[in-house]
């Protein structure tokens, strides 16, 4: 989050109204498009992200960063049009509106 507000971004929480399941997003800031940009964050390699699928799928968002223990990597999310920025932890100063 230092880091994230550092770039001049303003982060938030999101979790969905259902208590039931996974579902919460790490980070969540709006650029200046106005499009909704999720930032997923896991602490190793092991990187599935339901809360990040489900809100890329319900909401239309465009892109998304995952922060992770793996390299620099990028893909589309199958069945939508939202390309998955994937980045090791110590990166997350590469990300900017």
């Amino acid at each position: 989050m230092q880091t994230l507000t550092a770039n001049q971004l303003s982060p938030f929480y999101w979790m969905p109204d259902e208590k039931i399941g996974n579902g919460e997003i790490d980070f969540i800031f709006q650029n200046t498009k106005g499009e909704i940009v999720p930032v997923e964050v896991k602490s190793g390699r092991n990187v599935k992200a339901a809360g990040l699928k489900k809100l890329i799928r319900e909401a239309d968002i465009p892109a998304a960063y995952r922060l992770s223990g793996n390299n620099f990597s990028s893909f589309m999310l199958e069945g939508t049009n939202c390309k998955i920025k994937e980045m090791p932890l110590y990166a997350a100063f590469c990300i900017t509106d």
